[in-house]
């Protein structure tokens, strides 16, 4: 699993589908092929492998990376969570503000695009369809799926679903209440929105389940007056919908410790609702349009393996800052599996780097490790300011990472320096003894990042 470049042999043939019944017809609908098989390169690692696995995150277009996967992990995989495109619309954007500046009023924020969801024609449904075929021929025999989307693609999804898995592999459609709506999200005139779908398909018949409850409360008692026997109420395909059910969406929350900043996100007790229904510990769980990384998270708490992907470097890195995090946190739980590798697909494909133009500088003084200066020009252009009206270049540093053996090809951080409760990073790091050739990644607050040697 440590090679530096992952896959070699023979492209994976054709993946059939499971026709039967009705079919959907659009515009341009063609047969599906696997994508032509691209080289990945290992580009970082993370923490430390258990039972020689180590998780994987792969940088490039999903279906170029599930072409890639289908030689190693055909079958191989157990659940398969996505929350892809909806067909909005419309642009996704994060919201960005200079760091560690306490007054809002004067604090300068504009919103970074993170990915477009406005499809020509029927692109999107010959878009889903491929990637769907793909996603059957990696699901293991007991496997399953679970698609996120709303109600104006869900009817769509569902034929292409009943023809790539077969109408007899639908289990259900799993109705996700959001939550208490307010503000303009209520205006419309109409009955509000309030849900989304989450279409729950399998591999085959006989598939992995382990039923879900929500225990009893303390003083429950039945009609009768006797105590309840069980583990409690089983879940129902309504969900987020009593008082006993709490399963609110992040987003409509004003102060959530998850939350990222990145559009779109999904809550953690969500995703952890599905792996513990359609996983057990060691299973591999795949999401291929993983955004922040809320998949893997949950994968990584509950015990189970994960691959990952998304085209985007900016959720690549944003997700890759949440599971170094979360990795620290598990490493003293020895059944967790918390190292990481990161892949990028190509074997020209670079990181993302920032341009030349960009004032980056480090330096050794003594056994310190010194961060000078970081100053990324899109970054300052886009807050409108010069670099002289920047007090402290760490405002506008999301992270630093430090490896301090590196070997030329990989980068393995034994530092991850992120911001926490408003403090910045902290710039200046004491040397290991036994550091060698000194590799630093700086990270600005779009995500966008700069390598540097010391």
């Amino acid at each position: 699993m440590g090679e530096q470049t992952a896959g070699r042999g023979r492209s994976p043939a054709p993946q059939k589908t499971a026709k039967k019944g009705p079919e959907l017809r659009w515009a341009g609908k063609r047969a599906y092929r696997p994508a032509r098989y691209l080289p990945a390169r290992l580009a970082e690692q993370y923490g430390d492998e258990k039972d020689g696995w180590r998780n994987r995150i792969y940088q490039g277009d999903n279906r170029c990376v599930m072409g890639h996967l289908l030689r190693e992990w055909s079958g191989k995989i157990s659940l398969i969570y996505i929350d892809p495109p909806f067909d909005s619309s419309a642009d996704y954007s994060k919201k960005i503000k200079l760091g560690g500046r306490g007054d809002a009023a004067v604090t300068p924020v504009f919103e970074k695009k993170q990915y477009t969801d406005i499809w020509a024609g029927d692109d999107y449904l010959q878009f889903m369809y491929e990637r769907l075929c793909a996603m059957r021929g990696l699901l293991s025999e007991d496997g399953s799926i679970y698609v996120q989307i709303d109600e104006k693609r869900a009817p769509y999804l569902r034929l292409i679903m009943d023809e790539v898995f077969g109408a007899g592999c639908f289990q259900r459609e799993i109705v996700w209440r959001i939550g208490w709506l307010s503000g303009y999200k209520t205006a419309a005139k109409n009955w509000i929105r309030n849900h989304d779908l989450i279409l729950f398909y399998t591999k085959g018949p006989r598939f992995k389940f382990n039923k879900q409850y929500i225990p009893y409360a303390a003083d429950y008692l039945r009609r009768d007056g006797s105590k309840p026997h069980g583990r409690g109420y089983p879940l129902e395909d309504t969900w987020n919908c009593s008082e006993v059910d709490r399963l609110d969406s992040i987003q409509i929350m004003s102060f959530n410790t998850e939350k990222t900043g990145y559009p779109t996100q999904k809550n953690e007790n969500l995703l952890a609702r599905i792996i513990e229904a359609s996983s057990d510990p060691g299973d591999i769980v795949f999401d291929c349009f993983m955004g922040s990384g809320t998949a893997q998270t949950a994968a990584m708490k509950l015990g189970r393996r994960f691959i990952g992907a998304d085209i985007n470097p900016a959720a690549i890195q944003t997700a890759i800052q949440r599971l170094a995090g979360t990795a620290a946190a598990l490493r003293v739980q020895p059944d967790k599996y918390t190292g990481f590798d990161v892949y990028r697909l190509g074997p020209d494909d670079p990181a993302p780097r920032l341009g030349q133009d960009c004032a980056a500088s480090a330096r050794r003084d003594g056994r310190l490790l010194v961060v000078e200066a970081f100053y990324p020009p899109e970054l300052l252009g886009r807050l409108g300011l010069r670099r002289e009206q920047i007090g402290d270049w760490r405002e506008l540093t999301e992270c630093i990472a430090i490896d301090w053996r590196y070997d030329g090809a990989v980068l393995r951080p034994a530092v991850i320096d992120l911001p926490h409760k408003g403090a910045p990073v902290a710039g200046a790091y004491d040397i290991p003894a036994d550091a060698g050739r000194i590799r630093v990644k700086l990270t600005d607050l779009m995500s966008e990042s700069l390598e540097l040697e010391v």
